[in-house]
């Protein structure tokens, strides 16, 4: 399986250094550490060799992406000095399950089983144990069901002018297990859905575990069949162009409002749903494009994220008119959504990939921004990474940006 190393410069904490420090103490890293260190010596590992967790380490050394990393080693460091690349495996293993320690070591010591228990807590997720858990932990600050053990964390807020009290947070343990959550949620009816995000976003504490529910209702909607009246449009949302003031720098800032002096697109955008529906799909690009087919019919989502610019993506074919359209979406409840610049490089990417399937197209790209809309009057921005105009000479990964304002029904 291909391993996703996520970017944690927030994670440069003693969270971090506690079970980095203490996986020396472990009864199996004497002997784990000298068979990775013959590994990586050899650059490569005996396909006889039944050791699942050097198997596994061995994958995530070779697809990690030092980048990723909070580390001042480059790549050749990384697989040449075997202290160096255990460090590598900590930080994989915190960013797919978290920080507990335990749950740590079983990732890198019995990685199969570690991954066996998560993906069997996810798939038996009771959403009322959920919102029960969530209940509960607001009254008593317990708790009260066993799925915290792998899927939830808690966290203090310190006191502060917005937070006149201290108090707790509570998201899910890593951003690889709250992708899953997401993906399962997928499946609930919508009206649950929304029972739910009502409850999370009700409170601070909570408000994380909103912004995972309303990114699963959003992919249910773009995947839906395109809507046939007035009404069930109104039910998708209201798509909106976005516009940039054109002030200097590599980090523009697009408004759905339209600023003086503004500069982006004034078509009215179209929504790129079909008459029915699409089809959703897991993917993850990570690895490698050698499978990717780039189908028109397929809504990919993102197995996990590396810090992405965007959450989920459709490709739109016109054959009469050479042209195809990738759109990129960001679902978010955040204000001041934030991505990587190298979520660039992956849509060039992926650019590249419809070129060689479909000579001689011309491909272009659209953002959107989906978000809720809880009044008429709200107004959204958008803050691209650093790195929008550069590398735009070949496959131009820029284009016209959109709102998505889906309505919340409470």
């Amino acid at each position: 399986m291909c391993v996703s190393v996520f970017s944690l410069s927030w994670c440069q904490s003693l969270s971090f250094l506690c079970p980095h420090c203490s996986l020396r103490l472990q009864n199996k890293y004497i002997a784990f550490r000298r068979n990775l260190k013959k590994v990586i010596h050899e650059k490569s590992i005996s396909p006889s060799n039944s050791d699942d967790a050097l198997k596994a380490a061995f994958e995530v050394l070779m697809y990690v992406n030092v980048d990723d990393i909070a580390s001042d080693q480059d790549m050749e460091t990384i697989t040449r000095d075997v202290d160096s690349a255990m460090e590598v495996l900590v930080w994989n293993a915190v960013t797919n399950y978290g920080f507990a320690p335990r749950v740590v070591y079983g990732a890198i010591f019995q990685p199969s089983l570690t991954n066996e228990e998560h993906e069997k807590a996810i798939a038996g997720l009771s959403y009322e144990a959920l919102e029960k858990l969530i209940r509960d932990f607001r009254s008593a600050g317990v708790l009260s069901t066993d799925i915290g053990h792998h899927l939830v964390s808690v966290s203090p807020i310190m006191r502060s002018e917005g937070y006149p009290l201290d108090s707790w947070t509570i998201n899910f343990k890593s951003i690889r297990i709250a992708k899953k959550v997401v993906v399962a949620m997928k499946q609930e009816e919508d009206q649950r859905l929304w029972q739910m995000y009502s409850l999370f976003h009700s409170s601070p504490m909570t408000s994380s575990l909103a912004g995972c529910v309303f990114e699963a209702i959003a992919h249910r909607i773009l995947c839906k069949d395109l809507p046939l009246d007035a009404e069930a449009a109104s039910s998708v949302g209201v798509a909106l162009a976005m516009h940039f003031d054109g002030g200097p720098g590599e980090t523009p800032t697009f408004f759905t409002t339209v600023p003086s002096s503004a500069f982006g697109t004034s078509l009215a955008p179209a929504l790129p749903l079909l008459d029915n529906g699409r089809k959703d799909t897991i993917t993850d690009l990570a690895c490698s494009f050698d499978n990717f087919q780039a189908d028109g019919d397929t809504y990919y989502i993102f197995k996990a994220t590396h810090n992405l610019l965007f959450d989920s993506f459709t490709i739109t074919f016109d054959p009469s008119q050479s042209t195809a359209l990738i759109s990129v979406f960001l679902m978010t409840i955040s204000r001041s959504p934030r991505g990587s610049t190298k979520s660039y490089g992956l849509i060039r990417a992926i650019m590249e990939r419809v070129s060689r399937l479909n000579p001689n197209f011309k491909i272009s790209v659209a953002y959107w921004l989906v978000c809720p809309a809880s009044t008429p009057s709200e107004e959204w921005s958008w803050t691209m990474p650093d790195g929008w105009d550069t590398n735009t000479i070949v496959n131009d990964h820029r284009g016209d940006v959109f709102c998505l304002r889906i309505p919340v029904r409470f």
